[in-house]
């Protein structure tokens, strides 16, 4: 595949991520943003063990891994969900949205790697 190619998938899959994050964010706030975030993570482990099997091109994991994974996770967006809480329940907000939903991150990438090593 042409290099102007990836990069133009890698925008396109980006402005796609983008869209569905901010119509599952707007839905369900918390609940999106966690969502996205470990949806991502996963598929993005899912692309890297695949990659590393050799199973996918290095085309496919860069518009996946970059432009779709990149875009769906967005440290900004879970900030602003921590900045939000953080005042009203500030222990809640360290264990709900901070330390759990890191835990699962790592929990389900190697989890994934398992599966898919």
């Amino acid at each position: 595949m042409n290099s102007m190619l990836v990069v133009l998938f890698t925008l396109t899959a980006g402005s796609v991520a983008t869209v569905l994050r901010f119509l599952l964010v707007r839905t369900a706030p918390v609940a999106g943003v966690h969502g996205v975030n470990m949806a991502g993570t996963v598929l993005l482990a899912v692309v890297v063990a695949l990659f590393n099997r050799g199973v996918l091109d290095w085309q496919i994991a860069v518009i996946v891994g970059v432009g779709f994974c990149g875009a769906l996770t967005t440290f900004s967006t879970w900030i602003a969900l921590i900045d939000e809480r953080r005042t009203t329940r500030p222990w809640r907000t360290v264990v709900v949205d901070v330390l759990a939903p890191s835990f699962a991150a790592v929990l389900l990438t190697v989890m994934t790697f398992i599966a898919l090593g």
